[in-house]
């Protein structure tokens, strides 16, 4: 699915200039990949990880300027769909909440991502 919310995201001409910037980096969001054995992550992998809830998401950040620099922020990318709606054409307050929940989970697996292959990599 990764690859597909860049292909997504890159054929849409504003999203696709910031994407090619050699400034940014992308991600997949870990909370999307499916992980059967715990059933962990499955509200984002799957009950809205659907072509009728939010089909594409993508993760894009500064490139840091060094390998142990932090990522402070990141941006996301969504493709939200009408079965996350509360209202007609409105997305549901609750859903809304869960997507900012998600995000700050992202920055810091992000980083911690980050931080643990520095130290792997000056060992």
């Amino acid at each position: 699915m990764a690859s597909t919310s860049h292909a997504f995201f890159t054929s849409i001409p504003w999203t696709s200039r910031l994407l090619a910037s050699p400034s940014v980096r992308t991600a997949h969001p870990f909370s999307r990949t499916p992980k059967p054995l715990t059933g962990e992550d499955s509200l984002i992998a799957g009950t809205l990880a659907t072509s009728s809830t939010i089909p594409h998401c993508l993760i894009y950040y500064p490139r840091p300027c060094s390998a142990d620099a932090e990522v402070n922020a990141i941006n996301v990318l969504l493709k939200v769909e009408d079965g996350c709606n509360g209202y007609p054409s409105i997305l549901h307050g609750g859903i809304t909440a869960t997507i900012i929940d998600e995000a700050m989970g992202m920055l810091l697996q992000l980083q911690s991502e980050r931080l643990h292959l520095g130290r792997v990599a000056t060992v």
